[in-house]
């Protein structure tokens, strides 16, 4: 009984201390290396344990009793259950190294990719040495992608093949040709270049495509005068016959009325024949040469039937 008793008495401070000191040269490094037994944190780890110890096991330090405490209020404790703060900005660097490990091989991946369907459907087939570019070409169009996108340069973004195209396409006699033949000197898989008419298209305005007839035209509202619909066609034809009457061309009635003459006695009447061809009959804002025309040959017949009803009076 009376050894039983002193195995129960609570450890002295030497005890406990030989006890922490084979923790902590033998046991902690191999199962509870995590655990922070230093500075503030590791006193604040030293109070829980002896607690424990106190309240479970009645203050009896021994070799086992101090592993078992540890693991049973392990969540409690710096640096096991709870990270320390250099372990928390460990783990965000390690997040941090991981993300940019799988993005690097996100990267590698895409250019991969990129530079496969390149050689096996776009690349130009006199550029090509089994199936592979001449590695002086390799590093020309390296440099060339390098120099002009420098995230690509960086390992920030991944080679495209719409990059390995233009560095083709820019780079061209310089690089390493094998076959000159006509198929083999051009970008394969490539789009058909836009005919003459789609370039024009994309250059013109919508009123000059209709002006060229390579647009239909629209029926528009000419809230200018009386808001009816007009038909463009016919708004054109009148912009033209406007044009052509002012050359003094287009329109017969005009010449018509200009080669009226008024005759009296056996010759012109100059300032009757002005009088006549002065005349101008509007409608809606415009000549009317067939109207003008009639009107002034209509005059002119009335006044040389005057002179000669004179001359025979």
């Amino acid at each position: 009984m009376g050894n039983t008793a002193e195995e129960k008495k609570a450890s002295t401070a030497e005890e406990r201390k030989r006890v922490l000191e084979f923790f902590v040269n033998y046991i902690k490094p191999g199962q509870f290396k995590d655990l922070e037994l230093e500075g503030e944190l590791g006193f604040e780890n030293g109070k829980k344990i002896a607690a424990h110890i106190e309240y479970k096991y009645g203050g009896v330090w021994t070799p086992d009793i101090l592993v078992d405490t540890v693991r049973e209020i392990k969540n409690e404790l710096w640096g096991l259950g709870i990270a320390t703060p250099e372990q928390a900005k460990s783990n965000e660097q390690k997040t941090a190294e991981a993300a940019e490990t799988a993005r690097q091989r996100q990267v590698s991946e895409q250019t991969d990719a990129a530079v496969i369907k390149f050689l096996k459907e776009m690349c130009p087939l006199g550029l090509l040495v089994k199936g592979d570019l001449y590695p002086d070409s390799q590093n020309k169009l390296i440099a060339f992608i390098h120099r002009n996108y420098p995230n690509v340069a960086a390992g920030k973004q991944p080679v495209t093949t719409q990059q390995l195209c233009q560095a083709v396409a820019t780079l061209g006699l310089t690089l390493d040709w094998f076959s000159r033949e006509p198929g083999d000197v051009v970008l394969r898989g490539q789009p058909a270049p836009p005919s003459r008419e789609e370039v024009l298209r994309s250059k013109l305005s919508k009123k000059a495509l209709q002006e060229a007839g390579m647009a239909p035209r629209e029926i528009e509202t000419n809230h200018k005068t009386d808001g009816k619909l007009r038909d463009p066609r016919e708004e054109l034809r009148t912009v033209v016959k406007h044009a052509l009457d002012r050359q003094g061309l287009g329109d017969p009635f005009k010449e018509k009325l200009e080669a009226l003459c008024v005759m009296g006695f056996g010759r012109v009447d100059a300032g009757k024949t002005a009088q006549v061809r002065a005349i101008r009959v509007m409608k809606n804002g415009q000549v009317d040469w067939e109207a003008s025309f009639r009107k002034a040959d209509q005059l002119a017949t009335d006044l040389e039937n005057h002179k000669n009803r004179r001359a025979n009076g």
